[in-house]
């Protein structure tokens, strides 16, 4: 048990020398035992988000329970980490979820000391290699501002159409005209269709009719029963002429003519 207890701590120390804790803050911890500098060790572990508010800094163990709003505190730091990850990995959707989570949790923020948010500002920069200098650390706005815009727009713009393309997974028998979906997800209408072509280079009204024809064609595979009409009003043409001129426009074959080919 002893011999498992010191790989434990060599586990731990060795972990230290790896990007993942890079800019760590060293701990000093008072024990008379191994086993209880190992307990200790792992609860700062599960605590190890807090990292980025001491980096550069010695931290008594003991300081650390001691933090008020010591639960939100690491709920922000998981997130502002996070954050960098998804910036780096080019992951939209979380770099979008964790963003809006940080930017609700402006009013903490501002109520940290100047050295801490100086230590939140002196991460993020360390940690996606900028050079950047700043003294205004006094909300989130100013901390996320840090990012490039080229690339954290980007991160935004993907994960817009991501979420777009989710809901027309969900709601393609709905109306979902440009000035409805710019309404749902608050973006001008023109913005809507100029980001959306440009990030999948297809034209958002060209998209909508591929995939309603796409699941159309799958209905009349599979269930010869449903009659034309239908089908037209389960994937939101609530013209039958309008969904029989479309379809065949797209596959070159009458509704009907498909149907019965595929029966």
């Amino acid at each position: 048990m002893a011999n498992d207890t010191k790989q434990s701590l060599v586990n731990f120390m060795q972990s230290l020398f790896t990007e993942k804790y890079a800019g760590t803050s060293a701990v000093i911890f008072e024990s008379e035992y191994l086993t209880d500098l190992l307990q200790k060790i792992t609860i700062m572990q599960n605590q190890n988000s807090l990292r980025c508010f001491f980096s550069g800094h010695w931290v008594l163990f003991k300081q650390l329970s001691s933090l008020r709003n010591s639960t939100e505190i690491c709920a922000f730091s998981d997130h502002l980490e996070n954050l960098l990850v998804s910036y780096v990995v080019n992951d939209a959707t979380g770099f979008y979820e964790n963003k809006q989570f940080l930017l609700y949790t402006n009013e903490l923020y501002k109520s940290f000391p100047f050295e801490r948010k100086k230590s939140c500002f002196r991460f993020v920069t360390n940690f996606i290699g900028l050079s950047a200098k700043s003294s205004d650390f006094k909300d989130i706005n100013g901390l996320i501002s840090i990012f490039p815009n080229s690339k954290s727009s980007k991160l935004d713009s993907d994960d817009l159409i991501n979420r777009i393309k989710n809901y027309i997974s969900q709601h393609y028998n709905e109306d979902l005209s440009i000035q409805t979906l710019g309404e749902i997800f608050d973006i001008s209408p023109n913005y809507f269709s100029k980001i959306f072509h440009e990030r999948t280079g297809t034209r958002y009204i060209d998209y909508i009719t591929n995939y309603r024809i796409d699941i159309a064609k799958k209905l009349l595979r599979s269930n010869q029963e449903l009659t034309i009409q239908q089908v037209s009003d389960s994937i939101g043409y609530y013209s039958t002429r309008h969904f029989v001129k479309t379809f065949k426009k797209v596959t070159g074959s009458l509704p009907s003519e498909y149907k019965l080919k595929n029966s």
